[in-house]
């Protein structure tokens, strides 16, 4: 390295004329106070400032062998010092080479090339000429001479103005592309920039940084930026799948092909079925079907409209999705439609449920035909009953009996009890003036529906309300969406094929590994709870009937001979026995739909008095379905190893690799494997000590016990609670007995169990409070 200053052999800078203080010459104006020079170049600049002003500028000239080694070092000298050179023109040809520029970023002037519609932060450039420059000389014989000058004038700090070099952007892109989240790269950046002595442009990557970044490797989902370019061509990249392309139609806005003749200009509408829901929906669509829709999943008010099926695990599963800005008729009809010719066969449902609106089934209806039961959901049933009570009655008190009642006599199992019932609560809400506009906006909507509502014509579904759906949307939400507000659709389109990918992998795994749903749970709940019954209970009846003696009444138990179908997983491992197969009259089983305590008494009576001949069902079929799903990886079998002669050649390989590391460069690398190796230290010396903690006492499942502490004195003012509260257990046999005095209510043990009781003081008036006297007045 020599030092050296510039030479001044281009002679003085020369004299401009002056009027009234201010130069009339063309240039870059100098910047010191009282000057009004315009210099032409750096060269002069310089020249003048260190003249007249006294500035100081130091070249230092370097030697380089090679281009490749001059570039390492300008990336260096450029990170130490905080500042990026940028070339202003490309090479110049010269007597004995070439000659290459590189100026301060911050040099120049900024040109404002848009139409001062956004509002734009501060630019790098200082709207002059930074004296800083590298002059690059490329030699005929290949070595290149640099001469820095690294003197800048005319800005401060200019690390906020820096920009991400191409290896720190490709070591951001990298991570992205091995899925690491954005909030994992940005707290390692961050727990860097507290550990580093020194602030880098690195340090102040923001997250829109890192999502260009994405956007700029194509590690993003976006195809275009306009929205709607995006999803275009996703679709056409769907097209090339052939049979298994997910889009089934689609109809964009702006345009209205032949076969959306029902549709307007202005709507939209896409359909979604992944080959893997259309075997789901083929398997168990005639079982249970739910729909129901959902919004902010983008941010053009577009819903997402879902057909969901209950799989073997009594877990839902979508089979098919439309997004669309219509939710009526005509939308859901084509919907429905599509995924209809794609299946290419019929489809018969056995219960069907959806929300209040209407549209809903009559599409279905008249697509697929009818099922044979059309159930509303119980908690949308619910939801509209309690607003629609506190509107038309005034008085709350009658209002919070009307609701009372209303929940008791559809929660009636017995369909005569029900009709009864609800016949004279018919009457006593059209003769009461209080009650009669409720009467009549009940009976208008929900009389000729009861069979959707009641449980007494429900007995035997698996579903009550739609929270299959509603778990689905909240994962889709907050575990794909990261529970933000998603603005673009092709985000959603790609997340919805994410989703599905993924709840593929999750039945693979659960039909290799076996899942306990909340079905089988409480199946071997019942299961237990059989133990506490004697096996004189039992009388048999006839050949596949029994009859077990209860507390209060008698129930039928009936075995079906005939096995159930080898792929159903809703069963008892103990009884080996599924739901299908065996039945009792009690309510937990015909209104939860499980297998009760009484039919396990008898499964276990059976499998006393003769040997179980059941068959464990072959799974090589399903395993070799899983194998056509995902890619099979090829496991080499692994011998036994050699533990000694492994460590040695790990011990080995650290030595090897830390040899070829330069301490100088690599010393963060150097300090975290130094932690590691003492941990293994530390770990060593932990195993040759055999330090041993005294046994403990404590059961592990014991509470802990309460520390003093101090509490508030202060009489806490009590809350009044909602009048719409469900009843309670006393509550509805009383008012049963006031509606059917004649008709004795049969108890069995199984009504406490499933009626969830509430402290009999709830929804009653609470007692006047108190006013607190001062004694002292």
């Amino acid at each position: 390295m020599h030092l050296e200053t510039e030479s001044t052999s281009h002679g003085e800078v020369p004299t401009q004329s002056v009027e009234d203080g201010a130069s009339t010459a063309t240039g870059h104006p100098c910047l010191e106070e009282g000057c009004n020079y315009n210099l032409k170049n750096r060269h002069e600049f310089r020249e003048h400032l260190k003249l007249l002003h006294g500035k100081d500028f130091t070249f230092n000239e370097l030697e380089f062998m090679t281009y490749d080694e001059f570039f390492k070092w300008k990336l260096k000298f450029e990170n130490d010092n905080q500042v990026q050179f940028i070339k202003p023109s490309g090479l110049k040809k010269r007597k004995h080479g070439y000659i290459q520029y590189f100026h301060c970023f911050r040099s120049g002037k900024y040109h404002n090339k848009g139409q001062g519609k956004r509002i734009t932060q501060r630019s790098e450039k200082i709207g002059n000429i930074c004296t800083a420059e590298i002059k690059m000389y490329i030699r005929e014989n290949g070595k290149i001479t640099a001469k820095v000058c690294n003197t800048h004038y005319g800005h401060g700090d200019s690390l906020s103005y820096m920009k991400l070099t191409e290896a720190e952007k490709k070591t951001i892109a990298h991570s992205l592309k091995m899925k690491i989240d954005i909030p994992v790269i940005l707290e390692k950046l961050r727990n860097d920039m507290l550990e580093s002595p020194n602030l880098a442009r690195i340090h102040l990557t923001t997250r829109q940084d890192i999502k260009n970044i994405q956007r700029n490797f194509g590690l993003s989902v976006e195809r275009h930026r306009d929205d709607a370019t995006s999803v275009r061509l996703m679709i056409e990249e769907m097209a090339t799948l052939d049979g298994d392309n997910p889009v089934l139609g689609f109809k964009f806005q702006g345009s209205v092909p032949p076969e959306y003749e029902n549709f307007l200009e202005n709507d939209f509408i896409i359909v979604l079925q992944n080959p893997l829901q259309k075997e789901m929906l083929k398997k168990f669509g005639n079982n249970v079907v739910c729909l129901d829709s959902t919004h902010g999943t983008n941010a053009y008010n577009f819903k997402l409209i879902t057909i969901l099926i209950i799989d073997e695990f009594g877990e839902g599963f979508p089979a098919a999705w439309c997004i669309s800005n219509r939710e009526d008729y005509t939308a859901l009809k084509k919907f429905f439609g599509l995924v209809k010719k794609n299946l290419a066969e019929d489809l018969t449902t056995k219960f069907f449920m959806s929300d209040d609106a209407p549209a809903f089934h009559n599409a279905w209806v008249d697509v697929f035909g009818f099922s044979e039961h059309k159930l509303l959901c119980s908690f949308h049933f619910d939801k509209i009953i309690r607003s629609q009570v506190n509107r038309l009655i005034s008085d709350k008190i009658k209002a919070c009996e009307v609701y009372k009642i209303l929940s008791i006599i559809f929660s009636k199992t017995g369909e005569e009890q029900f009709l009864t019932m609800f016949e004279k609560f018919k009457s006593d809400l059209i003769v009461d003036k209080d009650t009669e506009n409720f009467g009549n906006y009940f009976l208008t909507n929900y009389e000729h529906r009861v069979k959707e509502i009641a449980k007494c014509y429900r007995l035997g579904s698996p579903v009550t309300t739609n929270n299959h759906l509603e778990s689905f949307y909240k994962d889709l939400k907050y575990n794909f969406l990261c529970g933000k507000s998603n603005k673009r659709l092709d985000h959603c389109f790609y997340k919805l094929m994410e989703y599905i990918k993924n709840k593929g992998c999750q039945r693979i795994i659960k039909l290799e590994r076996g899942k306990i749903s909340s079905q089988i749970r409480t199946i071997l709940s019942r299961h237990k709870r059989s133990f506490q019954l004697d096996f004189n209970q039992i009388s048999k009846e006839t050949e596949d009937s029994y009859i077990v003696k209860g507390e209060k009444s008698n129930y039928n138990v009936e075995v079906k001979e005939q096995s159930c179908s080898k792929t159903c997983s809703v069963k008892c491992s103990e009884c080996n026995i599924c739901i299908h197969e065996i039945k009792c009259s009690c309510l937990d089983s015909v209104v939860n739909v499980t297998i009760c305590k009484h039919a396990h008494l008898v499964c276990r009576k059976r499998i006393n008095k003769e040997r179980s001949t059941h068959i464990p069902q072959d799974i090589s079929t399903t395993i070799s379905n899983i194998h056509n799903l995902i890619q099979n990886t090829n496991q080499k079998q692994q011998r036994v190893p050699d533990f000694l002669k492994n460590t040695e050649e790990l011990l080995e390989e650290i030595r090897n690799q830390a040899s070829r590391l330069d301490p100088v460069t690599n010393k963060a690398k150097f300090l975290e494997i130094n932690a590691k190796l003492r941990n293994i230290v530390n770990f060593i010396k932990i195993g040759n000590q055999e330090n041993k903690l005294p046994k403990s006492s404590a059961n592990g499942n014991q509470n802990i016990i309460t520390q003093n502490s101090f509490f508030s004195t202060k009489k806490k003012q009590q809350k009044i609670p909602n009048m719409l509260c469900k009843p309670s257990f006393q509550e509805k046999e009383d008012i049963t007995k006031n509606f059917i005095s004649a008709i004795v209510v049969p108890e069995t043990d199984h009504e406490v169990y499933c009626l969830k009781k509430v402290p009999e003081n709830e929804g009653k008036p609470l007692p006047k409070k108190e006013k607190n006297r001062d004694a002292s007045i």
